[in-house]
């Protein structure tokens, strides 16, 4: 496992882990993760809901994609195919202490290239939860469309419509991002591969 990154500053501390899970596992996770027997579910929109979007950027504006819900505790969801990603849980277990019991959501998100999307734009920088928690990131493969990270943060700008790019993230296959969930961040749409796709993890702080 390589430390790619360390961040700390003011506003924020972020990790950036590469290589986070063994190859061989990770190869194994992500051939299923990639392949036709593993089912999308299309959402119409993925970052906020329709009557959130209010957001003053110039830069930001929202997409379409797919998702897969692997596990929800606010709904008792626990997907069909959690298990395939034990061994990540297992290393987040060896590596930050989280359990099972710390897990609110994981998710998969998949997006597309977008007909007039550029590099500069990003999806509505949002929030996942506005209760304290921990948010991971976990690329399944390589691609572009960058994850931005914002100077803003929900605990002290709960109503944030404009933002500012503190840090950027490239997206490549088993990088991690372990951030604040508070902290204000987004995705972005792929314009150099056909298919950007992620794991999403919200987890109880520790």
């Amino acid at each position: 496992m390589t430390m790619a990154k360390n961040i700390f500053n003011k506003y924020l501390i972020m990790y950036i882990i590469d290589d986070f899970l063994p190859k061989v596992k990770f190869d194994e996770l992500s051939k299923f993760v990639l392949s036709n027997e593993f089912p999308w579910f299309y959402a119409s929109h993925v970052s906020l809901p329709p009557d959130e979007q209010d957001i003053n950027d110039e830069y930001a504006f929202e997409t379409d994609g797919f998702y897969h819900m692997l596990f929800a505790d606010e709904i008792n969801y626990n997907g069909m195919f959690f298990d395939k990603f034990l061994p990540f849980f297992e290393q987040c277990t060896e590596r930050f202490g989280y359990t099972q019991d710390d897990l609110i959501r994981a998710r998969l998100g998949l997006k597309q290239p977008k007909i007039g999307y550029k590099v500069e734009n990003y999806n509505l920088p949002h929030v996942d939860y506005t209760f304290p928690h921990d948010t991971i990131i976990y690329y399944l493969n390589d691609s572009d469309g960058d994850t931005r990270i914002f100077d803003q943060n929900a605990k002290t700008a709960p109503d944030a419509k404009s933002f500012t790019v503190q840090q950027t993230v490239e997206p490549k296959a088993n990088r991690l991002l372990l951030f604040d969930g508070r902290q204000y961040h987004t995705a972005s749409n792929p314009m150099q591969v056909n298919r950007r796709i992620v794991l999403n993890v919200n987890l109880r702080c520790k």
